[in-house]
């Protein structure tokens, strides 16, 4: 996944979806710690340019691999572009922070996500 400075959240958000489509991703103002959930106070809006939200400037991709966790994912933000992103998984009608289980691979969520909307 390429992450521009001049993409939008909502750019972002499009691509990971496209690729898991039984999670989301969110970005927020404040970064949290692993198995810790984000608050909603902190959450951004979809029409924020990354460049204002970057603390490491620069164009660059990350590798959203299935066997990654989602811990690693949401540290590889972090270190590579100061950003601070949660990932949600789908759960029937709602989205779900996936803090408690931030150790399950992308593929593992993804899976799980998409089953329990078929339930």
């Amino acid at each position: 996944m390429k992450i521009k400075l001049e993409s939008t959240v909502a750019d972002v958000k499009k691509a990971f979806t496209k690729l898991y489509p039984g999670l989301k991703i969110e970005f927020y103002s404040k970064p949290h710690e692993d198995h810790q959930g984000s608050h909603a106070k902190h959450l951004l809006p979809d029409d924020k340019v990354l460049k204002s939200l970057m603390s490491i400037k620069a164009d660059g991709e990350i590798n959203p691999d299935p066997d990654l966790t989602v811990g690693d994912l949401e540290r590889a933000f972090a270190d590579q572009f100061g950003l601070y992103v949660q990932i949600y998984r789908k759960s029937k009608d709602l989205w779900l922070q996936t803090s408690s289980t931030d150790d399950w691979t992308l593929e593992k969520q993804n899976r799980k996500g998409i089953h329990s909307t078929q339930l």
